[in-house]
């Protein structure tokens, strides 16, 4: 006779990511502080854009001030994903830099130091949502970003009862927080404009909060 009652318990397995929404204001506040700052941090960075700068540390903390109940949200949820607890660790940030990047500029795939790391989208070229919709690969879409974990795998793709990769297109005030040793990328696009997004690194500790320079 079929079993007829079932129970059974799922496990949450894999990196978390979190997306959420920014404020317009904190939103304006960077893309205006990003514009105004001037050391250029390209040496740093994996990115194949001409422009990407560092924050100076004041426009940093005011971020990391704005932001902390995010971080604070992320660490809870994940906490929940994974079926864990953790102790009162504290927010310890790392530097702070604006991408600016124009019509066929990229960012292969890498990964970030710290615990979690984060990509806030500011702006983005007017025709780029037409351009992703006109696409008809079945690659990556134009200026999309694909995180990808278990990249060691050798098979024949992703199976039907996995995943292992996600991609997003991005809008302007979303925020992405993910682990930081989650690979990553953003393929190019043809649109005419530039997309500004800001990213940085964070760590978990037990000691106080401090801006690492």
């Amino acid at each position: 006779m079929p079993i007829k009652d079932v129970s059974a318990h799922y496990y949450n397995w894999g990196p978390f990511v979190m997306k959420t929404k920014l404020p317009d204001d904190v939103i304006s506040e960077l893309r205006s502080r990003g514009r105004t700052a001037k050391l250029y941090y390209n040496s740093q960075l994996a990115g194949h854009l001409q422009k990407q700068i560092k924050y100076d540390q004041p426009d940093a903390e005011w971020f990391y001030e704005e932001t902390g109940p995010v971080f604070a949200t992320y660490k809870e949820l994940s906490n929940k994903y994974h079926d864990k607890t953790s102790g009162h660790e504290t927010l310890q940030f790392h530097s702070l830099w604006v991408n600016f990047m124009k019509s066929g500029e990229f960012n292969p795939p890498h990964r970030h130091s710290g615990d979690v790391s984060f990509i806030v989208y500011c702006q983005t070229p007017e025709n780029l949502k037409e351009e992703r919709d006109e696409y008809i690969g079945r690659g990556i879409k134009p200026g999309n970003v694909f995180f990808q974990y278990n990249t060691n795998y050798t098979g024949e793709g992703e199976k039907i009862w996995e995943t292992n990769s996600y991609e997003f297109a991005p809008e302007v005030g979303d925020m992405y927080i993910f682990p930081s040793k989650l690979q990553h990328m953003v393929v190019p696009f043809q649109s005419e404009g530039m997309r500004i997004s800001v990213s940085g690194n964070v760590s978990f500790n037990e000691q106080d909060t401090v801006m690492v320079k």
